[in-house]
């Protein structure tokens, strides 16, 4: 199987949709030889945040993702991510709360506001489950208003777990399988169980999204996609769009599912891998125009990957989430006053993604892993065509709100 980088992202981006919404994202500012005299390992020099669209955010995400293997694809799913790190958020204190407030922009109880209702939207196409399991010794130590929000707001079943337990991990595997409609079947393992884990919050979401106007076989062909290792066998569909986009990166089309979701396929004029350097997401999308026939392609494929976030995040500046102290919000008074601290020791990601004739299926699944311990902190028009025959950019998004369900690079169609 050709190597394939598909994953997501937990940061909130749903909020981009709102009128003065301003994300930020960090800029390098250079190390300092400080040391903080504790006894906890010292957080890494944190960088500069500065301001940038919810789309730069996307595209931010997709470059440092893409870092780690260049020429491979990437697909990430801010939705999924965005929600297990807003669970989480609740729990924030202290430089991982500042931090997560300067990136997404909001505070814990606005990031409630806005996604609750999103839980309830009712539609055919996309589907959202969030959940809580806590290690059965350490439950006592998590305050109860905590556990209360994740159940109102985010509508988060409960489970627990024994340290190490094969059943457990069978338990929480089972319940991502049945929210991804079988297409993701684990996310842990018993060794991921361990004494010091204290919770994990997993959101899981499937996405299966049909064509407004679905491909007839007839339209599907046998062509070359033309990936940077070199040439591949690939099934084409071909078909004709109404929206179009285009500025000096690249072009681009939309084509509708049902529901109000629709593909934006982005390809780069320039050949070979994808460079995203000077894509400008938000400048491409103000090109959006329907006065022309564009001729399309859209190569069939079935991806699926799996990743730890933890560089990512730390890129955009939420090193502090992963330092001792970081969830300290989520627990008891009794236990801060008995030296206990609570943080965040991974994030994992698992993504699975389908195209094909009548539309795409799509799932992920996010788990914030939270380790505890005592220890220190018709008319005639002219013709466009965008052919989807080489490595490109995708978005999936939501048309009302705005929100990014995936996006990702497709360099390779070949598993």
């Amino acid at each position: 199987m050709k190597k394939l980088i598909i994953a997501t992202l937990a940061l909130s981006l749903l909020m981009g949709c709102m009128a003065g919404y301003t994300p930020r994202i960090p800029i390098e500012t250079p190390a300092t030889n400080e040391d903080d005299g504790g006894d906890i390992l010292p957080i890494p020099p944190q960088p500069v945040l500065e301001k940038v669209t919810p789309n730069g955010l996307v595209l931010r995400l997709l470059e440092l993702e893409k870092e780690k293997a260049p020429g491979g694809s990437v697909i990430l799913s801010p939705l999924s991510i965005e929600m297990a790190l807003a669970m989480a958020s609740n729990g924030a204190a202290g430089e991982a709360k500042e931090a997560m407030e300067t990136l997404l922009g909001l505070n814990a109880e606005q990031l409630n506001s806005l996604l609750g209702p999103y839980l309830l939207k009712e539609d055919n196409t996309l589907s959202i489950a969030n959940s809580m399991w806590f290690n059965e010794s350490m439950k006592d130590l998590v305050k109860a208003d905590f556990q209360e929000t994740l159940r109102t707001v985010y509508a988060a079943g409960e489970g627990s777990f024994t340290p190490g337990s094969q059943a457990d991990a069978d338990a929480i595997n089972g319940w991502v399988k049945e929210k991804t409609h079988d297409k993701i079947d684990s996310i842990i393992t018993p060794d991921g169980l361990t004494e010091d884990t204290l919770a994990l919050l997993i959101n899981a979401l499937y996405f299966n999204g049909k064509w407004a106007d679905p491909f007839e076989e007839w339209q599907v062909t046998d062509e070359t996609f033309r990936a940077p290792s070199g040439d591949q066998q690939a099934r084409l569909m071909d078909g004709w769009e109404g929206t179009y986009f285009e500025n000096e990166w690249g072009t681009g089309f939309a084509k509708d599912y049902e529901d109000g979701y629709e593909f934006i396929g982005l390809l780069p004029k320039t050949e070979g891998a994808v460079d995203l350097s000077a894509l400008d997401i938000d400048e491409i999308l103000a090109t959006r125009t329907g006065a022309y026939d564009v001729h399309i392609k859209i190569p069939k494929f079935e991806l699926e990957y799996s990743t730890s976030l933890v560089d990512t995040l730390s890129g955009l500046g939420l090193g502090s989430l992963f330092a001792p102290g970081s969830l300290n919000g989520m627990l008891t008074d009794e236990a801060l006053e008995n030296d206990w601290n609570a943080w965040v020791s991974d994030v994992l990601h698992k993504t699975y993604m389908k195209m094909y004739e009548e539309g795409t299926e799509a799932a992920a699944v996010t788990a914030v892993i939270v380790e505890c311990a005592t220890a220190a902190m018709p008319v005639e028009r002219e013709t466009k065509e965008v052919f989807l025959d080489r490595p490109f950019a995708f978005l999936i998004r939501d048309t009302q709100s705005g929100q990014v369900v995936f996006c990702g690079i497709i360099s390779s169609v070949e598993k």
